[in-house]
């Protein structure tokens, strides 16, 4: 592994000299310009070869619609990669994002088990933690980076939990992605990588608005959760407070982490497994009560940008400033949170 980066840091650190003049708004163009054009060619040819997903009583989509949607998505952010200054670090989170890519791909095509994909993804997140992707809440390292599998493991699920209604999983990565690069600055290596993955994913989005045209699929998913664990850990280590290194990475991930927990606990209490599909995530149960499904998306992006700027706020300024207004939030949010736990859902989600 580690030769294999360093001989793909090389040809990368080659390629960025060519290209340095563009700085890092060339890479944001091309992979926004070439996930849009990939995802049409996408949309047109996957039907015909009968990539699609069908409606199932387990899942939302009541229409026939495209699939392989993150293939667009990751080929145009590691091709984007190539144009910015690479670094080691770098270079390891985007073999490690393709990896995690190929995961899903089979998932979508062959299908894996739970547990073997758990297994698989855990890999994945050792190795990141090996290259440095480290949360450092403790002080302790082996703490840190018990608590760093759990968090990638953790977070990469969640994203691909979150993708059950046009739209959602991809704005609210964008949104995720925004405040990462607000947080850590543009001069941090992930953050160029970060706005790579924003624009990739914005480029697929075009297509995904309700009513979408193309799903992502665990192809996309899987690597975006992923890449956002990493690069939320990244932030993490440039903050000098406790509290700061604690809250930022929750309040930027706050509504797949709202949303995991609400699925995780409802299922469990009423005995279903947490792995099976359901249509009872938030934005379903947001319909449920009376939106329609561009209002509970747009309701879940709103959420996850106050969380953001909240997060923007702690770091900029004296956390001691906004303590009430975050303590406002959490605590209104926990009470929206009981509010959807304890709908009663139709029986045959």
């Amino acid at each position: 592994m580690d030769e294999l980066v360093t001989r793909l840091g090389s040809g990368l650190h080659f390629s960025s000299l060519v290209v340095v003049r563009i700085g890092i708004w060339g890479p944001f163009a091309w992979a926004f310009v070439s996930a849009a054009a990939l995802t049409a060619v996408m949309v047109k040819i996957a039907p015909a070869r009968g990539w699609v997903a069908a409606p199932r009583p387990d899942r939302w989509n009541s229409r026939v619609v495209a699939m392989f949607g993150g293939l667009p998505i990751i080929a145009a952010f590691s091709t984007a990669a190539i144009l910015t200054s690479p670094t080691r670090q770098t270079v390891t989170l985007l073999l490690l994002t393709v990896g995690m890519a190929s995961v899903g791909l089979v998932d979508d095509i062959v299908g894996v088990g739970p547990r073997t994909k758990l297994l698989a993804q855990a890999g994945l997140a050792g190795v990141a933690t090996l290259a440095g992707f480290v949360y450092p809440v403790s002080g302790h390292l082996w703490i840190d980076v018990v608590l760093s599998l759990l968090w990638i493991t953790g977070i990469t699920n969640a994203i691909n939990l979150l993708d059950n209604m046009d739209g959602l999983a991809a704005g609210i990565a964008i949104i995720a992605l925004v405040a990462t690069i607000l947080l850590a600055g543009l001069s941090l290596p992930v953050s160029r990588l970060a706005l790579c993955m924003l624009a990739s994913v914005a480029g697929f989005l075009l297509f995904n608005l309700n009513p979408a045209r193309i799903f992502m699929g665990d192809v996309g998913s899987l690597p975006i959760g992923f890449f956002l664990a990493c690069a939320s850990i990244n932030t993490a280590e440039h903050l000098s407070r406790l509290s700061s290194v604690a809250l930022i990475p929750f309040l930027i991930l706050f509504i797949p982490v709202f949303d995991t927990l609400l699925v995780s606990v409802t299922r469990r209490l009423h005995g279903r497994p947490i792995s099976r599909g359901g249509c009872d995530h938030a934005s379903h149960r947001l319909v449920l009560i009376g939106l329609n499904e561009r209002q509970a998306v747009l309701l879940l992006y709103a959420i996850a940008m106050v969380a953001g700027f909240l997060a923007f706020l702690w770091k900029s300024s004296q956390a001691g400033l906004w303590v009430g207004m975050v303590s406002i939030f959490l605590f209104g949010t926990a009470l929206f949170w009981v509010y959807l736990a304890r709908l009663r859902l139709p029986p045959n989600v």
